[in-house]
C-alpha cells in the first residue's frame, strides 16, 4: 500500500485596485486572509467598505510617501463614510497610507472593532 500526502499551503497575494478589480471593495471580497489590496492613485466613490472579519492589508502603492498618500483618495461622496470596521475584524485588518474624506456627518470611518488606519489621513470636505 502505498500512501501520498499532499501539502498545500496557501501564500499571501496581491489584489491590483483597479487593474484586477474595478473598486476596493470588490478587491476585499475575493481576498483571502494575509492578502494585500493595493490601491493605485485615484479617486474612490465607494461608502461602506467592509473588511468581513478578513485579515488583510488594503494600503496605497506607497504609505511612507505623502504625495501618494494624498493622491489614493477614498470618499463617501459627503453622505456616507467610505469605511465600516465591524466586530470580528482584528488588528490584523490594517489601511494604510490612504486619505479618506467625504463621510459628511457620519464621519470617514466607524470602528466597532479594533481595525488599524496606518499612515493615513482622515479629513473631511
Amino acid at each position: 500500500m502505498v500512501t501520498l500526502s499532499l501539502a498545500i499551503t496557501a501564500t499571501a497575494g496581491t489584489i491590483d485596485i483597479p487593474a484586477d478589480y474595478p473598486t476596493i471593495q470588490a478587491g476585499i471580497d475575493v481576498a483571502i486572509e494575509g492578502d494585500t489590496v493595493l490601491v493605485h492613485p485615484g479617486t474612490y466613490f465607494e461608502t461602506e467598505i467592509g473588511f468581513h472579519g478578513k485579515a488583510i492589508l488594503v494600503s496605497s502603492l506607497d504609505p511612507d510617501d505623502s504625495l501618494t498618500v494624498a493622491t489614493t483618495v477614498v470618499s463617501g461622496g459627503g453622505s456616507e463614510r467610505p469605511f465600516h470596521f465591524q466586530a470580528g475584524e482584528e488588528r490584523s485588518s490594517v489601511l494604510a497610507g490612504l486619505t479618506i474624506t467625504g463621510g459628511g456627518i457620519r464621519g470617514v470611518a466607524e470602528c466597532s472593532a479594533p481595525g488599524v488606519l496606518r499612515r493615513s489621513i482622515a479629513a473631511e470636505s
